[in-house]
């Protein structure tokens, strides 16, 4: 059970906030739906944005699951936190807001030492993408399982994706799903978007679309940008859900490309140009694929580049369109190249 994350590409994950379920079953133990409430979808996306390190960047790692920059949420106050923990876990958050990582490092570590779960949890982050420190899964692995033993529902799914695939411990899917199952349990939306990319695609559990829906329906609902565009791609297909609802669709990929989910820039993009469950409006067709092109995507510097050349939604630029047809051809995108050959002489 290797990348859960792909299949609909996994994005950046973001801060979150905990909506509770109106029920403690599971979606395995008995399919209960709850309603799309876009209301809480909005609250959670708005308190995620303002958090100071909210992932803005992620990277893919190696195995093609997406993390997201460490989050370190807003200290709590709580008894057990001493004033100098809790300072240590405000410059470590100050450190990551401004991307400075090998200081934020040294703060979090601090706090981690002090045994701080969610430092913990910020630090394995560190580790396992290699920012800040030289890349460690064996010391990401090692931070996660101090911070599960004290009950961090995201240590526990960051520990089911490192079974999962191998990395700082032997692959085992058996006690993959056992921690991402206890994780869901726990309220952590990394979980529930993992395990419903196992249902989604039948991997080590029997093959079903509803309880994939509902599973990235509960962690959409608390601002997860990649269950968002997951849960986007069940409604622009209908797979788990009555019927298909593409003006769903295009809410929810913009609920994650509202957070820099590239991949849902990408697609509402293409929903904009296509007038597909939005208004057609090249413009903000260009504006999208921009965004998600300037974060690497290939694909959106494809359409960028075109737009450029064909003045579709923003004005005609030869050098402009040249750029970008390059970097996409640059990645090795063959039409882009096929295309840029019609634009020289």
């Amino acid at each position: 059970m290797h990348d859960i994350h792909r299949g609909y590409p996994a994005g950046e994950t973001v801060a979150r906030i905990t909506v509770p379920p109106p029920s403690r079953r599971r979606p395995w133990q008995g399919r209960t739906r709850t309603a799309v409430l876009h209301a809480l979808a909005l609250l959670a996306a708005a308190a995620a944005a303002t958090v100071a390190c909210a992932q803005t960047a992620g990277t893919p790692n190696p195995d093609g699951v997406t993390i997201g920059e460490p989050e370190v949420p807003a200290a709590t106050g709580a008894p057990e936190a001493s004033a100098a923990e809790a300072n240590w876990l405000d410059a470590g958050r100050l450190a990551l807001a401004t991307k400075d990582y090998a200081t934020a490092f040294e703060w979090l570590r601090r706090a981690a030492e002090e045994d701080d779960a969610e430092a913990q949890v910020a630090l394995g982050r560190l580790y396992e993408q290699g920012l800040g420190v030289a890349r460690n899964d064996g010391a990401a692995y090692d931070w996660y399982s101090r911070a599960a033993a004290q009950e961090n529902a995201d240590a526990l799914a960051l520990l089911g994706l490192m079974h999962a695939q191998g990395r700082g411990v032997s692959s085992d899917e058996q006690e993959a799903q056992r921690l991402l199952r206890e994780a869901a349990d726990g309220g952590s939306a990394i979980a529930e978007n993992a395990l419903g990319i196992l249902y989604r695609d039948g991997r080590g559990v029997e093959q079903d679309d509803s309880v994939a829906a509902e599973l990235f329906r509960q962690a959409a609902l608390q601002g997860d940008a990649a269950a968002q565009f997951n849960l986007a791609a069940q409604f622009e297909t209908g797979r788990g859900l009555s019927e298909k609802d593409v003006k769903e669709a295009a809410w929810w990929y913009r609920a994650a490309a509202d957070q820099n989910h590239t991949e849902a820039q990408l697609r509402l993009a293409q929903l904009y140009l296509q007038g597909a469950g939005v208004p057609q409006n090249p413009a903000q067709a260009a504006r999208l694929f921009r965004a998600a092109a300037e974060r690497g995507n290939a694909l959106a510097q494809f359409e960028l580049g075109r737009a450029y050349a064909e003045g579709r939604g923003l004005q005609e630029d030869r050098r402009q369109a040249v750029h970008w047809l390059s970097a996409a051809a640059s990645a090795g995108l063959s039409a882009a190249a096929d295309y840029l050959r019609t634009l020289r002489p």
